[in-house]
């Protein structure tokens, strides 16, 4: 029987806490300055290198297509909202239960860092002038 490194050196108890901890840590309170990836959908002739799901649409001039962005939490609105902001000082209102919005796995958060890296400047730079 396999046993991951985590099983073999803590019991049940211990790996059902580790599992209830990295399940929860999508749904926990978000907090101004999170890191956000937002699956924003979007139509165009030419799709981008980092266009995922891409199907033509029903015109067949178009493509139909999913896009990860980076973005950040520049303020909780009402219990359930968040507002966003994109690299270029754009916002977005995104309520929390939007099935397309979730927080960056650790290696999205390694690979991308430079993306969340140049929303944050923007962001502390805006607070800077206002």
């Amino acid at each position: 029987m396999l046993h991951s490194v985590n099983e073999r050196h803590a019991g049940p108890i211990e790996n059902r806490n580790l599992l209830g901890r990295v399940m929860n840590w999508n749904h926990a309170e978000w907090k101004v300055g999170d890191w956000a990836v937002y699956l924003k959908q979007k139509a165009s002739t030419s799709p981008g290198p980092r266009a995922r799901h891409v199907s033509p649409a029903t015109a067949g001039e178009n493509y139909r297509y999913i896009v990860e962005k980076y973005w950040i939490v520049k303020e909780i609105m009402a219990p359930g909202e968040l507002l966003l902001i994109t690299r270029r000082g754009k916002q977005h209102q995104v309520s929390t239960d939007d099935p397309l919005l979730r927080r960056p796995s650790w290696w999205q958060r390694l690979v991308f860092k430079n993306r969340f890296r140049a929303v944050e400047t923007n962001f502390q730079d805006e607070h800077a002038v206002a």
